[in-house]
């Protein structure tokens, strides 16, 4: 009787299983949360960037939200040719970790530079922070 029980449950799975469609890992499933194809963008806009300027809704739902986010996740930045000028000048971005610490001070170094010049006073911001309150 148990094993019965146990070949018609694992008959139904199966029959299930057969005639339910397959679930798309790749799709967004923001169609069966309600919400339309702005909506989401928008939602995908606050989650993934940080947050959506004018126009920008409209140009994912143009590009299409599915590839939107294969883009931005991509991380792939010679996609984008404004950004890659703006970069170029850094050249920082091109430098080994030995030819940064050779050629900006450590954080501790500018501070003392700081208080020698005096653009911060000798005795500290936290000490004048406290002489004020």
């Amino acid at each position: 009787m148990i094993a019965l029980r146990v070949s018609l449950a694992l008959l139904a799975v199966v029959g299930l299983t057969a005639i339910s469609p397959a679930p798309q890992p790749d799709r967004l499933p923001w169609r069966q949360a309600g919400l339309t194809e702005q909506q989401a963008a928008a939602h995908l806009l606050d989650r993934l960037t940080f947050g959506a300027r004018p126009g920008e809704v409209d140009q994912v739902v143009q590009i299409g939200l599915e590839k939107w986010v294969e883009t931005q996740l991509s991380g792939n930045a010679a996609e984008s040719p404004v950004l890659t000028r703006k970069l170029k000048p850094l050249d920082a971005l091109t430098m080994t970790a030995a030819e940064i610490r050779q050629t900006y001070p450590r954080p501790g170094q500018v501070a003392a530079m700081a208080r020698r010049d005096g653009a911060i006073p000798a005795k500290g911001v936290q000490a004048m922070m406290a002489e004020t309150t």
